[in-house]
């Protein structure tokens, strides 16, 4: 999940925005249609920041389902060793 993130960080700030997060999303397997990548980003973007964080996706990925509370996501990003 690591090296996924940072490739989709082209401008390398830390964070996906929506352009970043449908450019990445283009790069699956199966990609993501708008709706599709809309919906996946609002669900990962838990504090409506409009921007991805490394620890909105870590969390996520732990807890397992979109649209979480910051706390929740907080906490579930705790468990993941940070470099």
């Amino acid at each position: 999940p690591k090296e996924a993130f940072v490739t989709m960080d082209r401008n390398g700030d830390g964070a996906w925005d929506f352009r970043e997060f449908v450019a990445g999303s283009r790069l699956f397997t199966t990609p993501l249609d708008d709706a599709e990548a809309m919906y996946a980003f609002k669900g990962f973007d838990a504090d409506d920041d409009h921007r991805i964080t490394t620890d909105e996706f870590d969390g996520i990925l732990n807890i397992g389902h979109f649209f979480q509370t910051p706390a929740a996501v907080a906490a579930a990003s705790a468990f993941v060793k940070k470099p």
